[in-house]
Formats: C-alpha cells, structure tokens, sequence
C-alpha cells in the first residue's frame, strides 16, 4: 500500500470508525485498490489492513454517482 495524502478541501471520515477527519488531519491517507481512504488512528489502520475488503467496498459505493432519481409515488 502506498501512502498518499488526500487533496480535497472537504471534510472526510474515517473508513473504520466514521469518526470526521479534517482536511491534513488524520493518522493515514492511504491508497488501496485505486481506493482514497481516511483513516484517523493507528487501532483503525491496524483493523483496515486485517480486512480491508469490507471497507473499500463500502467507499466505493458511497463515491457512486446516482444515475436515476427515486420513484415518486403521484
């Protein structure tokens, strides 16, 4: 795994424990699988690299972009 740091400007949580990590904060930025994730303290890295699939899956459907809005009932 590559460590990389995260440019966006916005607000992120951790991939772990959903705890908010400001911009530049945070105990890791990581790249795993062409995946960005935030991670805020050593106990949620160590929990991400024991099984990381769950997460990266679960970042991966958050960054999905809608494509059909939901059915309205008239």
């Amino acid at each position: 795994m590559d460590a990389l740091i995260n440019t966006e400007s916005e607000q992120e949580t951790c991939i772990v424990c959903q705890k908010p990590v400001r911009y530049g904060t945070g105990f890791a930025h990581i790249k795993h699988d062409r995946c960005m994730v935030t991670l805020c303290c050593p106990l949620c890295m160590e929990t991400f690299q024991k099984h990381p699939a769950p997460y990266v899956a679960l970042q991966a459907a958050r960054n999905l972009p809608r494509t059909s809005k939901p059915d309205v009932l008239p």
